[in-house]
């Protein structure tokens, strides 16, 4: 497993070189995975929408398709973390934990597959948008006819297995107040401060307050505040950006109506609306990974919730069970991101464990 190792470490410090927080430079990961997966003996398909490439790459035989979904983008760092380093068991750099690494190893095990193929087809598909816009490249792949029985998101995890993640809502509101000169506030109505108490009530709203058993409760952030126009009115208009992950089961229609009843006057624009992702607790592809993470690790599998969106989503809208599931790291999006280097021969295991219990199931 040492070669494994240092191969899935010079292939994550070549793609984060390749300063992937830009559309060029994710595309030259997608380029650098399919040479790789190409020079491997593998057959590599790299298709593109809107200028942004994906690969696809297909190996084994059989009724069962397990799904290897990751991403190859990565958010803007700091300039010295696209130079990573080891330091003891932590490899640093941009997207190690977030997921350049957890793509090494897919790669990686790709070729080890290729010597001796499964008895279930394995579909590993790269994208290079998940950072800004998923439904891009998985979503346009799983479109354009990529299917599968059960799908793993590659995504920082510790080696836990998330089943559940909030759904995302977000929009944009204008609201009104009343302009009068700064020395007598009292005679107006500030619009900003109207803003600041809308947002404080829709955090009490029975949607952001509910509970389950992974989330205590949603997420409601005050993302932008602006207003005013000179330094001596109070200001009559101000516009807020709210961004609210919720729990699956909510009505989103429901929501807009209960903020909406906050201010009638208050004009929303929803921006950006995408599902909250679940998977039955006693799905069967489910309980096969979680017992090949205990096995691989040694420790029992723990099943969390993801309070972000991953591209789970797009799974989840063509009817495929998919699950994060990632490596051990920590910082990812932050200044001193890294991925834990003992935990990338475990990952693999639990996937190559995975798919031997996959192997195992009785045909239908």
């Amino acid at each position: 497993m040492d070669g494994q190792v240092e191969k899935i470490l010079e292939l994550t410090a070549q793609m984060i070189r390749n300063r992937a927080y830009t559309a060029h430079g994710a595309n030259a990961n997608a380029e650098l995975a399919a040479e790789y997966l190409s020079k491997n003996g593998l057959a590599v398909e790299i298709i593109e929408n809107n200028g942004h490439k994906m690969v696809i790459s297909k190996l084994g035989s059989g009724s069962g398709v397990l799904i290897l979904n990751g991403h190859l983008d990565v958010v803007e760092g700091r300039e010295e973390q696209y130079e990573p380093y080891v330091e003891g068991d932590r490899f640093f750099g941009r997207g190690t934990y977030d997921m350049l690494a957890s793509c090494a190893v897919m790669l990686v095990l790709m070729t080890e597959l290729a010597k001796n193929p499964p008895h279930i087809r394995v579909c590993l598909t790269l994208s290079t948008t998940e950072e800004t816009d998923g439904e891009a490249c998985t979503g346009y792949m799983l479109d354009h006819g990529v299917t599968g029985d059960f799908g793993i998101c590659g995504e920082p995890t510790n080696l836990a297995v998330s089943v559940m993640s909030k759904g995302v809502f977000r929009f944009r509101s204008n609201i009104r107040g009343h302009a009068a000169h700064s020395s007598r506030p009292w005679q107006g109505e500030n619009a900003l401060l109207k803003a600041v108490d809308i947002y404080r009530k829709i955090e009490q709203l029975p949607f952001a307050k509910r509970s389950n058993a992974y989330f205590e409760q949603a997420s409601v952030n005050l993302s932008r505040l602006s207003g005013g126009t000179v330094m001596n009115q109070v200001p009559e208009d101000a516009e807020m950006v709210i961004d609210i992950r919720y729990l699956p089961g909510e009505d989103t229609n429901a929501m807009l109506q209960e903020i909406q009843a906050l201010d009638q006057d208050m004009k929303l624009d929803l921006m950006l609306c995408k599902p909250a992702v679940v998977i039955e607790e006693d799905d069967v592809l489910l309980n096969c990974l979680t017992d090949a993470v205990a096995e691989a690790s040694n420790r029992d599998c723990v099943r969390i919730g993801q309070h972000g969106a991953a591209d789970t989503m797009f799974f989840q809208e063509h009817g495929i069970p998919s699950v994060e599931f990632g490596p051990c790291g920590y910082g990812h999006h932050g200044p001193q991101e890294y991925v834990e280097i003992s935990s990338l021969p475990i990952y693999m295991n639990c996937i190559k464990g995975m798919i031997r219990k996959m192997e195992a199931l009785p045909n239908d």
